[in-house]
């Protein structure tokens, strides 16, 4: 197959190009009184449980391996009440927004779900070594969605996307590197355009476009750096590390380039990817339940 290359004009692109429908209503409804500080968790349950999907999502979310609960939560208000409003409003949105740019391709979702969430999982493990980082439901959205951008590619341009992932399966590298060699546009562009037109978090949208490989090489004050843009840059480049086909000397600078961000040795490198192993495997475990 041969493609033609092509770019976007972000001015243009969603109004014209691209026919996008809106996020959910209940979202909205439910980020409406979140908003007015008026009502609690049991106007939020209420509203939820009017979306069988949101619901069910919610309840996985909570019982699945991010939380890690010694027990299970089956009712979605008592759901609600332990994750706290604020975290309730990101999962709501990370649904809708993936919901809403869902591709007919279910193993290409499940894929984009389980690198996703994987890499929502090192970037909680990450957290805990860092100040000054956002919420948990911040980061936690920011870090499923910081590919939303492919999902446009998946959903609008099949053709170019599998294209991509042939090269990108053949060569070893990344989907950067795909669309700069065949001259697509960059799904870091669209997930920053989505980001702007759903006017979504501002720390959403900037994972969206700063999350690879040649932004962990622009870290370079890691003492003074921002803490979010090193957590999700490192638990991305992690999580492919972990699952992608990659070529070896590009296994090698990830690694180089992740233990200098994070200032580590090669045992203490070694020993950190040990304990991610679990993750990756409760990640697979989880993936089912929450596509």
């Amino acid at each position: 197959m041969s493609l033609s290359p092509f770019t976007v004009d972000e001015n243009t692109f969603l109004k014209q190009n691209i026919n996008l429908p809106p996020l959910s209503r209940t979202l909205l409804q439910v980020l409406e009184v979140i908003h007015s500080r008026i009502s609690g968790a049991a106007e939020v349950a209420e509203l939820v449980s009017r979306d069988a999907a949101m619901a069910t999502h919610i309840l996985k979310v909570v019982n699945s391996a991010y939380y890690c609960l010694p027990t299970r939560i089956a009712n979605i208000q008592h759901a609600i009440a332990y994750l706290g409003l604020a975290q309730v409003s990101h999962i709501c949105l990370t649904l809708s927004v993936i919901n809403t740019l869902k591709p007919g391709d279910r193993a290409e979702l499940q894929y984009f779900w389980l690198h996703s969430y994987y890499t929502a999982l090192i970037a909680r493990n990450l957290s805990k070594e860092f100040k000054n980082i956002p919420d948990a439901g911040e980061l936690y959205s920011a870090a499923l969605l910081h590919d939303i951008g492919q999902l446009v590619y998946q959903r609008f341009y099949p053709d170019h996307f599998h294209e991509m992932r042939h090269f990108c399966s053949q060569k070893g590298t990344f989907l950067t590197d795909a669309e700069e060699q065949f001259g697509f546009a960059s799904h870091l562009t669209f997930g920053s355009l989505l980001a702007d037109h759903w006017a979504l978090p501002q720390s959403i949208k900037r994972a969206c476009s700063f999350h690879e490989l040649r932004d962990l090489r622009s870290i370079q004050d890691t003492s003074n750096g921002e803490s979010f843009d090193i957590i999700i840059t490192v638990s991305n480049m992690l999580a492919a590390l972990a699952r992608a086909n990659l070529h070896e000397n590009l296994k090698e600078e990830i690694t180089a380039e992740v233990r200098r961000v994070l200032n580590m040795s090669k045992d203490q490198f070694l020993a950190f990817l040990g304990s991610l192993y679990d993750l990756e495997r409760k990640a697979e475990a989880s993936i089912t339940r929450l596509v």
